[in-house]
């Protein structure tokens, strides 16, 4: 499954640097949220405002990061 953040971004005709200053974040951690490597921990009203979306497909593309996250860490620790 494609990732969220990175999806609605390109969908926008956004660089990571626009997304960022639209949200007032740093390019990196807009990184990381597109690399599953962090959540998001704006508000969720904020995160709505700057990827322009109901404040719902926050939340569910949130629940979907996590799991994503969940399942990268349970590959990771049964290779080990």
């Amino acid at each position: 499954m494609s990732n969220f953040f990175k999806r609605r971004r390109e969908e926008l005709g956004l660089s990571q640097r626009g997304i960022a200053q639209r949200l007032g974040v740093s390019n990196s951690a807009v990184s990381s949220w597109e690399d599953e490597i962090r959540i998001p921990t704006l508000p969720i009203a904020s995160l709505a405002a700057g990827y322009d979306v109901k404040e719902t497909v926050i939340e569910k593309a949130l629940i979907e990061q996590r799991r994503a996250m969940e399942k990268k860490q349970a590959t990771a620790s049964s290779a080990s």
